[in-house]
């Protein structure tokens, strides 16, 4: 648990129906930050907040708490796949670098780095 803790840069999206991960526009600014059991940040337009239960590389997030401001459509769409792609979330992995939340077929659903 030690190594998911602080703060993360969301890089990229998994696509759940190509098994492709969509790259996250610089600009858009997600982040995934973890204190203890509980990880925030900013979605893309809205700040978040979630719980986090892990095991081992099992994980398991609650549902997601949000603030509720509209945004030019992409950001919305970014922070829609974002928080849809948490939800399929139940391992992860550490890989070159990157922290990479995966489904529990093996999809990348989050690709993370430090910032």
């Amino acid at each position: 648990m030690d190594e998911l803790q602080g703060e993360w840069r969301v890089d990229g999206i998994g696509d759940g129906e190509r098994l492709a991960v969509v790259e996250v526009p610089a600009d858009h600014a997600v982040t995934f930050v973890v204190d203890g059991n509980r990880v925030s940040g900013h979605s893309g337009v809205n700040r978040y907040t979630t719980t986090v239960e892990v095991d081992g590389s099992s994980l398991t997030f609650g549902p997601a708490a949000s603030t509720r401001m509209a945004g030019p459509p992409e950001r919305m769409e970014t922070e829609q796949r974002f928080l849809a792609a948490l939800a399929t979330v139940a391992s992860w992995v550490f890989d070159e670098g990157e922290l990479r939340l995966v489904t529990d077929t093996g999809a990348t659903a989050v690709v993370l780095r430090r910032p």
